[in-house]
Formats: structure tokens, sequence, C-alpha cells
């Protein structure tokens, strides 16, 4: 399955969304491409005309942010991207948690592992989730979030035991959504700048639940 999220192709991100309508952009197609295929070569060419349109300012009323984000993050264009959502005046709630995953991703890449800016996601996504607990998109993007610091197999407990605690979803939700979501998540060549993914997986630790921030890990 393919969600924003999963933004990154799914991830980017599943939980808040505005109802605007946009029209198609030169990314849309590419997109659908890149995720049957893996191909990157149409999604190559759409950065060409999208760099063109950046400079006369068109991709701010002729592009849909969220193809914009999930291509660039897919062909890894991190500064580019990083630059046009600091520069939005008005940040939401997509923008702000791309944001903090780019801030990682490239201190990542220059040997400086910071977590707070994972940290400072989970925060936002707790804030929007205590104001809309049954929403269960957030959720994705919670345990997205929660793979970042944890071990997959850890994570993959967390939400057993999430599901254990909290009925407000059914048994489907949690074994054929969002446990679906956070593999294809893990398994994405697009998130390999982001996670540290080790095969087999096989490192146990302790469960964190869903409505807990240890920040000492």
């Amino acid at each position: 399955m393919k969600y924003l999220v999963l933004i990154f192709p799914i991830l980017l991100f599943t939980g808040c969304h505005d109802n605007k309508i946009v029209k198609e952009d030169v990314f849309s197609s590419s997109l659908n491409t890149y995720y049957l295929t893996h191909d990157k070569s149409d999604l190559q060419k759409a950065f060409i005309e999208f760099t063109k349109d950046i400079d006369s300012q068109k991709y701010e009323t002729q592009y849909d942010k969220k193809n914009v984000i999930a291509a660039l993050m897919i062909l890894k264009e991190y500064d580019v991207l990083k630059t046009l959502l600091s520069n939005q005046q008005k940040k939401d709630y997509d923008s702000k948690l791309t944001l903090n995953l780019l801030d990682y991703i490239i201190e990542k890449k220059q040997g400086r592992l910071d977590k707070k800016f994972i940290y400072d996601n989970i925060k936002i996504i707790q804030d929007t989730l205590s104001k809309s607990t049954k929403d269960s998109l957030l959720y994705i993007d919670y345990f997205t979030m929660r793979l970042v610091l944890k071990d997959y197999k850890n994570v993959m407990e967390e939400i057993d035991s999430m599901q254990y605690t909290n009925n407000n979803f059914s048994e489907m939700y949690y074994n054929e959504i969002l446990k679906d979501a956070i593999t294809e998540f893990y398994e994405s060549e697009v998130t390999d700048d982001l996670i540290t993914k080790k095969h087999p997986i096989d490192v146990d630790s302790e469960i964190q639940p869903a409505q807990v921030i240890d920040e000492n890990y």
C-alpha cells in the first residue's frame, strides 16, 4: 500500500491534510511512475523543469507541496527542499516535520547524530494527537519517527503494546495498515539516509508506549 508518506513515498505526512484543490504538476505522473517502477529518470526530468520555476517563484502557485516534498526527498535534493520550506512564512504540520527530518539527515551526513530533531517531530505529532485521538493516520507518522530512534523489531513490539492498551482501532488497522506502512517505510531506499538498517532484524530492547517520549535514548 502507498500512503503519502509514506511521505517519502508515504511519509510526508499522513496525519494532516488541507482541503485545497491543486492541479496536476510536473511531479504528479513521474511520482506515480516511481512508485510503480522505482525508476527515477522521469522524476529527474521533472526536477529540471521545477528548478526553472523556482527562479520565477511559479512553484508557489503551480505545484502541489506534497508532490514537491516527496519528489525532492526521493531525489535526495535536501538542501533545495530545506531552502524552499524555510522560506515559507507560515509553516504547517507537513513543513515542520519535513524540516526537522531534513536537519536530522543533513547533520547525520556530516557525522553528527542529533536526535533532538526527531524528538521535536514526536512532540508535534503527539500534540496533534491530543486534539485528534482517533486519527489513525497520525500513528503512522508517530511510529515512522520511532523507527528513526529504535530498531524495527522494537517498533513492531511498541505497536503490539499500543494495540493491547488502545482499543480505538481494529485488529485489521494494526496488522494490515499500521504495521504494513511502517514496514514499507523501513524497506524503502528513500529512507536509507534517515534510518540505520540492520539485516537481519534481531535487536531486543524495552517497549516504549506510544503516549510517552523518553529523551534518554
